[in-house]
């Protein structure tokens, strides 16, 4: 990771990227007949400290941060050998893993949090510097963070959960509706009763209640 010279605070993150990659590389031809679970633990601590090294404590852009994040997005496909063009969040969120952006918005927060507890003066106006700046503010908003006198209060994973789970119902209405237009002859599906059942279905497999 390198600074940029610029107006505004610029990273170059592509000599990470190639360091990324050529670590995950290694793990993947040394591990062609092991499961996935075991092969996705291995990158995740192997390749991903590559990743998200010394950015504890910076803010980084979501331009930025989306780069890196399809880095592992890449890796995960190939683990489960998912088309490219195939999300990865609801993989992610069964594994019980986040995705690089919520990985990294954790650790700012978990810095953040410890740092409140700081009796250093000088740390202390940092703080009261960083908590008016914007970035720290769309942080806030992002996991509804909860700011007490001595630290913060957050769940990054609930809010991971909810982003899986609106991204399953859209996926869910993209698969279901078209299909009812293929199937227009069937008066069960055009009528108000078919519409309810493909929503009842639709709500069920995103709350991942049976029927």
């Amino acid at each position: 990771m390198h600074i940029v010279s610029n107006k505004c605070f610029k990273l170059d993150t592509s000599l990470t990227i190639r360091k990324f990659y050529a670590a995950a590389n290694a793990i993947y031809s040394h591990t062609k007949y092991l499961q996935e679970l075991p092969r996705l633990s291995l990158f995740g601590s192997f390749t991903l400290p590559v990743l998200t090294y010394g950015f504890d404590g910076l803010l980084m852009s979501l331009t930025d941060l989306n780069k890196l994040n399809v880095c592992c997005n890449s890796v995960c496909r190939k683990i489960f050998g998912m088309h490219m063009w195939d999300s990865v969040k609801c993989v992610q969120l069964y594994c019980e893993r986040l995705d690089l952006i919520r990985i990294v918005h954790k650790r700012n927060l978990d810095l953040f949090s410890g740092l409140f507890h700081t009796s250093n003066c000088v740390i202390r106006e940092c703080i009261g510097l960083l908590r008016r700046s914007r970035r720290f503010k769309n942080l806030c908003n992002e996991y509804d963070v909860v700011i007490c006198s001595e630290s913060l209060g957050y769940n990054v994973f609930d809010r991971f959960r909810i982003i899986c789970g609106n991204y399953s119902f859209v996926f869910c209405l993209s698969v279901c509706l078209p299909a009812c237009h293929v199937h227009q002859s069937w008066n069960w599906v055009t009528g108000s009763l078919g519409q309810w059942v493909i929503w009842v279905i639709c709500l069920g497999w995103v709350t991942g209640s049976s029927l």
